[in-house]
């Protein structure tokens, strides 16, 4: 249990790098928020400020919501922006082994599954994958490349999140 458990913490930390604290932080968001704008999605900012969230509906009364972190990553001159939806959440323990095994075991080509802890010590197994924002427009159109990759990559993000939701939950919606 523990290497599987410090293998998922590792992953968890390779999708969360250095966050660049220059005054370009502020222009880097806005440009998310025009480039989430222009793909026509639905979306808010979160309670915290750290995050879009766009809500989805999904069969009955299911829902999956994806988070877009505002703060990018950067790395070797990228600028990355998290794009995550949790899958899985308990108030009380890690996910055993069997759990962890399940998911990490379903296939993707893209993104990858990570243990995280809240600071109130919940546990929730996230599933997301990077948006490079790199040289992102200010403005974009909603039939320019770049609005048609991130609405693709949140709408990835979504069913992807929803199918490994409802395959661990069932009928109990995790948000």
């Amino acid at each position: 249990m523990n290497a599987m458990l410090s293998t998922a913490v590792l992953i968890g930390s390779l999708c969360f790098l250095h966050q660049d604290p220059s005054p370009e932080v502020e222009q880097k968001k806005a440009r998310l928020r025009a480039a989430m704008s222009s793909t026509g999605l639905a979306f808010e900012e979160s309670k915290s400020g750290l995050s879009l969230t766009a809500t989805f509906d999904h069969d009955g009364t299911r829902k999956q919501v994806v988070y877009l972190s505002l703060a990018p990553s950067t790395t070797a001159g990228l600028t990355l922006h998290n794009v995550y939806t949790t899958v899985w959440v308990s108030k009380d323990a890690p996910p055993d082994e069997a759990l962890m095994r399940k998911v990490f075991a379903l296939p993707k080509k893209l993104g990858a599954f990570y243990l995280f802890t809240d600071k109130q010590g919940a546990w929730s197994i996230r599933f997301g994958a990077q948006f490079d924002a790199t040289d992102l427009p200010s403005e974009l159109a909603a039939d320019h490349p770049r609005s048609k990759e991130l609405d693709s990559l949140v709408r990835f993000v979504d069913l992807v999140g929803e199918e490994t939701d409802a395959s661990l939950n069932g009928d109990k919606d995790v948000r």
